[in-house]
């Protein structure tokens, strides 16, 4: 584990960055891991032609619901402009990246052979790529809760705790279950497949 705050050391931005490293961002990378990203993509179950998906394919087709890499970006400590550390600026980087976070969500993933016959219905952790996925959230108000906000001396415990908490509210964002149906059929029997699909 990275050197984060710890009581009587020196307050450093890279220690204070550490903590949002080992309490947020691994903690999501073991996960994505596990789930659905650019270089672990869902299976075609049905072994037939990709026709049409609501809202969107996951990862190719059009419209498409792509997804990101498995390797989440870092804020550098050049974010954290101030020369004397201020804890409203770290909050406010901390909070941000984090938030552009919970677009890394669940996916309920339901795919259709013939076009109408469902085949498959699972819901994986998913890295969605683009930000019209990430979700309002009330994480700035994280900050104030753990005493990490202007006019405060920030205790090293408690710092720990607001990246902590970030993680939690990520934690509890990511079971918003985003829903996409891929429809597949033969293509020798496209236009009957289709026909089909319309007289539901």
């Amino acid at each position: 584990m990275a050197d984060g705050p710890t009581a009587g050391e020196t307050v450093t931005k890279q220690r204070m960055l550490n903590s949002w490293l080992n309490q947020v961002k691994d903690n999501i990378t073991t996960q994505i891991n596990s789930g659905w990203h650019s270089g672990n993509r869902p299976v075609n179950v049905t072994g037939q032609t990709f026709q049409s998906a609501i809202p969107g394919k996951i990862t190719d087709g059009s419209p498409t619901v792509a997804l990101g890499t498995n390797t989440l970006g870092t804020p550098s400590v050049d974010k954290i402009t101030d020369s004397i550390i201020t804890a409203a600026q770290l909050a406010t980087v901390l909070v941000n990246y984090t938030s552009n976070l919970t677009k890394i969500r669940n996916v309920n993933l339901i795919q259709y052979e013939n076009n109408t016959s469902e085949v498959s219905n699972q819901t994986v952790l998913a890295h969605l790529s683009s930000n019209t996925y990430e979700q309002t959230n009330t994480m700035s108000s994280l900050a104030d809760a753990n005493n990490v906000e202007s006019g405060v001396d920030v205790d090293a415990s408690e710092f720990v705790d607001f990246t902590t908490a970030l993680y939690n509210s990520w934690n509890s964002l990511k079971t918003n279950t985003v829903t996409v149906q891929e429809y597949y059929c033969h293509s020798s029997c496209h236009s009957s497949c289709h026909g089909s699909r319309g007289r539901r």
